[in-house]
């Protein structure tokens, strides 16, 4: 009688993982992608999205892609937005500059570059700047 009940308790489980595994593959698929749209997709309730992705990202720090969180909605950020957003800020480049590079990548305020640098200094993942912003604007405005 136990053993049915400890099979049913960890079958129940299951759907759970493999839910995860799923939003996991679906979420590589996109650059950029918030909460809400995939709460539509998946015709999920937007609470149990959100309570998802929560739980990646607790698991994130070792992982290349990112996940923040900005005005009560988690928004996903595929690994190359990130090696992007890495690549210029390491170069020096300002928000707006940084802003301007990740358009192509669907990054549309300087809130979210703060959002994604503020969420990779914490992680730790964010190393320091190669050339400061104020090197990179003498070095631009002497070019000239």
């Amino acid at each position: 009688m136990t053993g049915i009940t400890l099979l049913l308790f960890l079958l129940s489980f299951v759907p759970s993982l493999m839910f995860k595994r799923k939003l996991s593959k679906f979420l590589k698929r996109f650059y950029k992608i918030e909460d809400e749209l995939i709460a539509r997709k998946f015709k999920k309730t937007l609470q149990k999205i959100q309570d998802d992705m929560f739980d990646l990202s607790q698991k994130q720090a070792k992982k290349d892609w990112l996940i923040t969180f900005l005005n009560k909605q988690y928004i996903f950020y595929h690994e190359k937005t990130i090696a992007k957003f890495e690549e210029v800020y390491n170069k020096g480049f300002s928000e707006k500059e940084i802003l301007d590079n990740l358009q192509e990548f669907k990054v549309t305020t300087r809130a979210e570059i703060k959002a994604i640098k503020d969420t990779l200094v914490k992680l730790n993942r964010l190393s320091e700047r190669e050339i400061s912003v104020k090197e990179h604007k003498d070095k631009q405005r002497f070019e000239l």
